[in-house]
């Protein structure tokens, strides 16, 4: 990186974010970035995220639908872990019961019998 911008990055150029964000007048829940004297509000996205049954939920499984778990559409911010884990769910509970409580069930080459 050339000096010139070096310059441009020094500590005191983010330091009014960190002074603002600590102070008694500063939201709640905010990122800022902040750097060579230029100050931006970070937004945390989640995707609506796809639910996938129980032999899909590998990293293979996962690469083959990653455009569709990353797609946009839908994303929305989320106000705390409670609302993502309130997500999660209406998604399996979407899949359908009967759908859902099958993806739990083992594999037919993981069922034993006992004789």
């Amino acid at each position: 990186m050339p000096d010139a911008d070096l310059a441009l990055l020094d500590p005191d150029t983010v330091s009014p974010a960190m002074l603002f964000l600590t102070s008694t007048d500063a939201p709640s829940r905010v990122v800022m970035g902040a750097g060579a004297g230029a100050f931006s509000v970070v937004h945390v996205l989640e995707t609506a995220g796809v639910w996938l049954p129980k032999a899909e939920r590998t990293a293979e499984g996962l690469a083959r639908r990653f455009t569709e778990i990353a797609a946009l559409s839908g994303a929305a911010p989320l106000g705390s872990a409670f609302d993502q884990t309130a997500k999660v769910l209406a998604l399996a509970r979407a899949a359908g019961p009967d759908r859902a409580a099958a993806a739990q069930q083992p594999h037919s080459s993981q069922v034993t019998t006992s004789t």
